[in-house]
């Protein structure tokens, strides 16, 4: 035909004739294209934009959106987002947010959200998150929050921190860590460690630990201390299971 493009299975084409719009190295090549509103471009090594957002990255990546945020890497991951957040990666991870925060990651993962918060990961793990918390992680998982967070790890030998008057869940054989006036949670064999008053002059604080199985202490249940820093289980604490 007399077609000046023809398109092959949508991923590539074949023209008669075109225009020279940039020449360089493969890098400088993606790079052009991505900025150029072009999207999934396969080597695309580093996106970066700002006010409405919108950012992928392959292979090598590296995505950096603000404002609207939204910012999607894989390959080599590290997706940083901004302002309205959202962030995800993918294979050797870490995905950064802030603001109205979730940041999701996988594979190599490490995922940090902030402000509004929530921040999931799995595969090699840590999830840590700020401001109004939630921090999931899985595979090799430790999860971090802050004050009044939540922080769970799915499945077994998982960390789980949490932050003043937060909740650290686990799995079996798990360690979950609370801060003061904090909630603990664990499977069979977990160790819960709480934060405890001593004195309020001068004003001290000290760990408790429990073994979950032992002494009484049951496991997928919640537990706090009370006023004599004993454990005991948390009176609006959810049947949750940790596994």
């Amino acid at each position: 035909s007399d077609a000046e493009a023809v398109a092959i299975a949508g991923a590539k084409g074949k023209c008669h004739r075109a225009i020279i719009r940039a020449v360089g190295t493969r890098k400088e090549a993606t790079a052009w294209l991505m900025a150029q509103g072009c999207t999934y471009v396969h080597y695309a090594v580093k996106v970066t934009t700002d006010n409405h957002g919108t950012a992928t990255a392959g292979d090598w990546g590296v995505a950096v959106a603000e404002r609207y945020g939204v910012a999607e890497a894989q390959n080599q991951g590290i997706a940083i987002s901004d302002e309205r957040g959202k962030s995800a990666t993918g294979n050797w991870g870490i995905a950064i947010s802030a603001d109205y925060g979730t940041a999701t990651g996988d594979i190599g993962s490490i995922a940090i959200a902030g402000y509004h918060s929530m921040a999931t990961t799995k595969e090699s793990g840590v999830a840590i998150t700020g401001a109004h918390g939630t921090a999931t992680a899985g595979g090799e998982g430790i999860a971090k929050t802050s004050h009044e967070g939540l922080a769970v790890v799915d499945g077994s030998d998982g960390t789980a921190l949490a932050g003043i008057k937060g909740v650290a869940i686990v799995g079996e054989n798990g360690i979950a860590a609370a801060s003061w006036e904090g909630v603990v949670m664990g499977g069979e064999g977990s160790v819960l460690i709480l934060d405890g008053m001593i004195s309020m002059l001068p004003f001290k604080r000290q760990k408790y630990v429990a073994i979950v199985g032992q002494n009484g202490i049951k496991p997928n249940t919640r537990y706090r201390l009370n006023g004599m820093n004993q454990f005991v289980e948390d009176p609006n604490g959810e049947p949750t299971c940790s596994s």
